[in-house]
């Protein structure tokens, strides 16, 4: 079990380094909003690791079945994630830059967002399962015991929120040196590394599924 929960850390840890949905958004949250929010979102992030990563350990060998179902799934995510895109790039654009940026204000929980968010990144299907199915090949994890299960499962919310935690530290400083017009152009990324996602994400779905190479 130990040696499960310290491979499923280090796997979700450095598989939540490259920029994704989930740790974006609590680039964004912190930017815009504070701290205490940005690690509100991590929480909820890292928790849709649990299901993801428990279905994943499961059903390594079955996954085929569903490519139709896991298909349509990827590409809503898409179109929500190319959405979420323009909707922050839309929401900075009447910023006024040369002085305070705005804080951004929500009635919608930082927690509840960050659980969207997650639930709504496609590539941790596919990550977990490969995941998984590495730890099983290196004899990290026995798909056959439970210890082994649980420990893996916990292992991967431990590891995205201790990345997700760094994230928002690192956000909290680099804030502070931040202009106002810097932080308005940092935003406007961040809508095109969400557009940008979503429009790979949905490219690459429509390929694998009607099985066409570039």
């Amino acid at each position: 079990m130990i040696v499960a929960f310290l491979y499923a850390i280090v796997a979700s840890f450095l598989g939540s380094v490259p920029p994704g949905p989930s740790n974006l958004a609590v680039l964004h949250t912190v930017l815009n909003s504070n701290t205490k929010a940005g690690f509100r979102m991590a929480l909820g992030a890292a928790l849709v690791e649990l299901p993801y990563s428990f279905l994943a350990i499961l059903a390594i060998q079955y996954v085929s079945y569903f490519e139709s179902v896991r298909y349509w799934l990827e590409l809503a995510a898409a179109i929500i994630l190319i959405t979420a895109g323009i909707y922050i790039f839309l929401s900075h654009k009447g910023e006024d830059v040369d002085h305070t940026t705005r804080v951004e204000r929500s009635n919608f929980p930082p927690f509840l967002k960050g659980v969207m968010v997650a639930l709504l990144n496609p590539m941790l299907v596919g990550f977990w399962l490969v995941a998984s199915q590495v730890g099983v090949s290196l004899d990290c994890v026995d798909p056959h015991s439970l210890p082994d299960k649980l420990g893996f499962v916990l292992g991967t919310a431990v590891g995205a929120f201790a990345l997700l935690a760094v994230v928002t530290l690192s956000t909290k400083k680099i804030k502070e040196y931040l202009s106002p017009k810097l932080l308005h152009y940092l935003n406007q990324g961040i809508a095109i590394a969400f557009l940008a996602i979503g429009i790979v994400q949905g490219v690459k779905s429509y390929l694998d599924y009607h099985h066409i190479q570039l």
